[in-house]
């Protein structure tokens, strides 16, 4: 049985707060839910490389929130984590994320692109949506904490790196009854 889904490429608006931005986020509909796949772009900096290399677990956030045209009140909201670690032993970095398996990797390169990429990220159920509304998305991005050895077991701020600005984008409104018609068998 094929399961019938609608990708929309949505005119996202991104904020200029920050130089780190968001790629041109996906979000998909399929039969029962919403999701969203993003990236971002000039997100990782010269000193985040010498921090992982380091060993310092790197978290990075990236919240979801739908919102109807008509309120700015959020009608949900979804947060994905991903973390990045360097195995100095095995020579290997590793990305962790709250949805899906550890994926491994030789090259920092590799494993940085992996990093501040976020797949199929579940917003809502469709039963959420209404054909006579319209509907606002929100992705926002932004840089954990961690214990550094090297600052005497201190914590540090990674937003420090993104001048403490948190890349956004959001789309125009979209139709409910677009949405919807993306769910349909």
């Amino acid at each position: 049985m094929a399961v019938r889904s609608l990708t929309i490429m949505a005119g996202f608006a991104t904020g200029d707060s920050s130089k780190v931005t968001f790629n041109q986020p996906q979000i998909s509909v399929s039969k029962s839910s919403v999701t969203v796949n993003a990236s971002l772009k000039n997100a990782v900096t010269d000193d985040m490389r010498k921090m992982a290399l380091a060993g310092t677990a790197i978290p990075l956030f990236v919240v979801v929130t739908l919102n109807s045209g008509s309120t700015k009140i959020p009608l949900a909201e979804s947060k994905s984590m991903n973390i990045l670690l360097f195995d100095p032993l095995k020579g290997e970095f590793h990305v962790q994320r709250e949805s899906a398996a550890e994926k491994s990797y030789k090259s920092i390169d590799e494993a940085f692109s992996d990093f501040v990429s976020f797949n199929n990220m579940h917003v809502c159920s469709l039963s959420v949506f209404s054909k006579e509304q319209s509907y606002v998305f929100k992705l926002q991005a932004l840089l954990g904490t961690a214990k550094v050895d090297a600052l005497g077991g201190n914590t540090f701020d990674f937003m420090y790196y993104w001048d403490y600005k948190r890349p956004s984008i959001r789309t125009e409104p979209i139709s409910g009854q677009l949405i919807l018609y993306g769910g349909r068998k």
